[in-house]
């Protein structure tokens, strides 16, 4: 229901790590050890929101463990190398999220370490943990991807053209598999993937799509409804007309994300309520 309500225009990640989860936490006597989501795609896209959103679920909050990529690189971090220990110390699942990963050679090779040790802790056996990698890496190649596929007038599914006119089809033809073996045609390496198939690691790849302008309207009626505000039409036209969208020259996916989407309506209603402070 969260997902429904919060994210936008991810039907691809959403319903795709909503299998994985439930299939893990579902199971509390499980021998698998350790089960990987990687989150794949550009900035602002939701891969944050959905990471914190899953972790909300985790049914022992203790057990949630949140390091900043940034911080992995620029730093020896110590809860890295204690973590394997805690969570074979805990009951119940862990959820560990690891967000916004680069493709640095020395931060990989940490989370090979840790990811390397949870699999081998036998004694924490039949907890299990869910480890989420979030990483900007590659969403240039699914942006281009959609774009290019749009612009060609790709078929849908029942051999009919959609073209540029028509991007929810379009948008509606994709699944994962047909975005994950594009980013394999391109010889793009992801983060982690090649050592989560070398040692065989539970793991998906999970695809984000820039977001449309339908989404990006839909991320605006949200921030109203949160802050239990209304705008009209000309005023959400004017919104829109601020955010910043791909390509120029066919310009139908947004540059930023729902979070900046809202700091534009939070804007206009403090503006709105400046001009009528009666109100």
């Amino acid at each position: 229901e969260k997902l429904n309500s919060s994210l936008f225009g991810q039907t691809i990640a959403q319903s795709e790590t909503l299998e994985v989860v439930n299939s893990f936490l579902s199971e509390p006597g499980s021998s698998q050890l350790v089960q990987v989501l990687v989150l794949v795609g550009w900035t602002g896209t939701g891969k944050t929101h959905l990471s914190n959103l899953v972790a909300s679920s985790a049914p022992v909050p203790s057990n949630v463990h949140r390091i900043a990529g940034s911080t992995i690189a620029l730093y020896q971090h110590g809860l890295i190398q204690e973590l394997p220990v805690m969570i074979q110390r805990s009951c119940g699942h862990s959820v560990v999220l690891f967000d916004d990963i680069s493709d640095n050679s020395a931060v990989v090779s940490k989370l090979q370490n840790f990811i390397l040790a949870l699999q081998s802790e036998t004694e924490g056996k039949g907890n299990g943990t869910l480890v989420i990698v979030s990483t900007s890496s590659g969403g240039h190649i699914i942006n281009r991807f959609l774009l290019e596929r749009l612009q060609s007038g790709a078929l849908d599914e029942d051999g009919g053209s959609i073209g540029g006119g028509n991007i929810n089809t379009a948008l509606k033809s994709l699944n994962g598999d047909i975005i994950r073996n594009h980013l394999e045609s391109q010889n793009f390496e992801l983060p982690l993937v090649s050592f989560l198939q070398g040692y065989s690691v539970p793991h998906k790849v999970i695809p984000f799509l820039p977001m449309t302008r339908e989404a990006v309207r839909a991320c605006i009626h949200a921030e109203l409804r949160e802050n239990g505000a209304t705008l009209n039409t000309r005023e959400v036209a004017k919104i829109m007309d601020q955010i910043p969208f791909f390509s120029q020259q066919f310009p139908i996916f947004s540059k930023i994300g729902c979070k900046k989407v809202s700091a534009k309506v939070m804007l206009a209603l403090r503006m709105k309520d400046n001009a009528h402070p009666e109100l």
